[in-house]
């Protein structure tokens, strides 16, 4: 029998009628693909496949190819399979780390001039190879790779904010002067892919990264978040007055770590001043507070008050720190350019113009939390 394999660029194959149970067992479904680049500069497509055999002990394969374009990969990505591709869904495409530093831009263009491929495709960057983050075998995972991926960046998005990054979030950020895109970033700990970073990009190339503790920060700035979680320190001494135990030499140089959850944040950004390319983001939230390594004494009416105060402070600090790092790498992830160019009188903002001034902007970042609950502190 002539071998089959049918598998146009990462797309779902929709059948119609029933399916005879043989057949079923010649078809698979493809989940993930991750695309890398090898030594030689060619591309390499790594698909991750669920089959239907009935005398297969492992029912998930992965098929690659080699080529110099993505299509050329799908071809010879055919040869290595002896099933039909059934009906299914792509849910996250991968890019491997030497992909990202070149340019992820002719891959996002080959994949929305495909009108069979679905916008709501996840992506996502790999700290390694795209093929080593795929071919992950642990025994605490009990599905493919590809499907813990996708539903790892589900569980970890609120509504439609990041890292949730579809496909045509991350074009329309590719194609816009005035804001980068970024991505969730995985890496392997201990033998299992894990999501802890941000990938930034100028445009289609990355340039760096951010703790994935940070993008609360950046949602505010897009959209209203809400059930994020975040971490402050604050210094032991400047909450002394409101402590339940007196403090000993040692805790004066020590500080208190605060848990919050954030029940409503919303940013709002807006230029200043053109020429001296001033902004300012008022940042409102409500927080619950969760926990604090040390016990504060909330009957104490200072205390509420002199917290919100302290809180505030740092997060107006983790915004400060934010930026610098962000012009650091010249990547503008929150759109600062955006507004820029809404506010320009004469003539249209040029990608060049805003990658020069991007990272002088001075932006004044004003906090107003409010402490909205709190439980019992241990």
């Amino acid at each position: 029998m002539k071998r089959m394999f049918i598998f146009p660029l990462l797309i779902t194959l929709v059948l119609g009628g029933c399916i005879p149970s043989n057949q079923l067992e010649k078809m698979g479904i493809l989940y993930a693909a991750g695309i890398d680049r090898t030594h030689n500069g060619e591309v390499e497509l790594s698909a991750v496949i669920q089959q239907f055999e009935a005398q297969s002990a492992n029912n998930t394969k992965m098929v690659t190819g080699k080529a110099d374009t993505l299509r050329g990969t799908l071809q010879n990505a055919n040869l290595e399979t002896n099933f039909h591709l059934g009906s299914g869904k792509v849910q996250i495409v991968l890019f491997g780390m030497d992909t990202a530093k070149q340019d992820l831009g002719a891959y996002i263009d080959t994949l929305r001039r495909d009108p069979v491929v679905p916008n709501t495709l996840y992506l996502a960057v790999s700290e390694t190879t795209a093929r080593k983050i795929l071919q992950t075998s642990y025994s605490a995972i009990t599905v493919s790779a590809g499907r813990y991926l996708h539903d790892v960046i589900d569980r970890n998005s609120n509504d439609d904010v990041f890292p949730k990054v579809p496909l045509y979030n991350y074009f329309v950020k590719l194609s816009d002067i005035g804001q980068d895109p970024m991505l969730p970033m995985f890496h392997l700990y201990e033998g299992i892919p894990k999501m802890d970073y941000i990938a930034l990009f100028q445009k289609g190339k990355y340039v760096g990264k951010l703790s994935m503790g940070e993008k609360y920060l950046l949602n505010m700035l897009e959209s209203k978040v809400k059930g994020e979680f975040f971490d402050v320190s604050v210094p032991t001494k400047a909450l002394k007055q409101v402590t339940r135990s007196p403090l000993n030499s040692d805790d004066k140089n020590k500080n208190v770590r605060i848990n919050f959850e954030i029940a409503e944040g919303k940013g709002r950004i807006r230029v200043v001043d053109m020429d001296k390319l001033d902004f300012h983001a008022k940042i409102k939230m409500e927080v619950h507070l969760i926990e604090t390594s040390r016990q504060l004494d909330f009957n104490n009416p200072q205390t509420a008050s002199l917290l919100k105060k302290k809180v505030e402070k740092e997060v107006e600090k983790k915004y400060d720190k934010l930026l610098h790092h962000l012009q650091s790498v010249n990547s503008d992830v929150i759109g600062f350019g955006n507004i820029y160019r809404a506010n320009l009188k004469g003539h249209q903002l040029t990608e060049k113009e805003w990658r020069d001034k991007f990272p002088k902007i001075n932006v004044k970042f004003d906090a107003d939390v409010k402490i909205v609950g709190h439980g019992e502190m241990s």
